[in-house]
């Protein structure tokens, strides 16, 4: 892939990244096929056109392991939403608003603590195929298995 194409394609995902609400996001916001998007990423990695910016993608490159199926994205997203409404209902410090956040948290689907687990076990994963990659591994040396 050439330089111009590669980098069109790493701003166009860092513009997702940035206008995020949430931890994670659906697989169908990314701008490009993940695998694409890694492949990009990577390879600035290991050859960085703009060093200074090393930072930035290793950054990004972490990021896109929080970027799952659209189903367990929504469900992550709005468990996160719950929990900013039940704070919100206990700072108002009335027992009636603590009684309305403990059944609201009571709605978030016992699956989204081992959604955010995987997600950040893949994070971790990445982190040290970017350190691979910046220190001149190959590609997916120390990678999750996904892209």
């Amino acid at each position: 892939m050439e330089t111009g194409a590669r980098l069109d394609i790493i701003a166009a995902y860092g513009n997702a990244l940035a206008g995020r609400r949430h931890s994670v996001s659906a697989e169908s916001e990314l701008p490009h096929p993940m695998g694409v998007i890694h492949d990009a990423l990577a390879h600035e990695l290991k050859a960085p056109t703009h060093p200074d910016y090393l930072e930035a993608l290793t950054v990004g490159f972490v990021q896109l392991a929080s970027f799952l199926p659209d189903a367990e994205a929504h469900q992550v997203q709005h468990a996160e939403d719950v929990l900013l409404g039940a704070r919100d209902l206990i700072q108002e410090g009335t027992p009636e608003a603590r009684d309305r956040a403990v059944e609201m948290v009571k709605e978030i689907p016992e699956d989204v603590p081992a959604i955010q687990r995987r997600v950040r076990e893949r994070m971790e994963a990445r982190l040290k195929e970017a350190e691979g990659l910046m220190r001149g591994g190959r590609e997916g040396e120390a990678g999750d298995g996904t892209p």
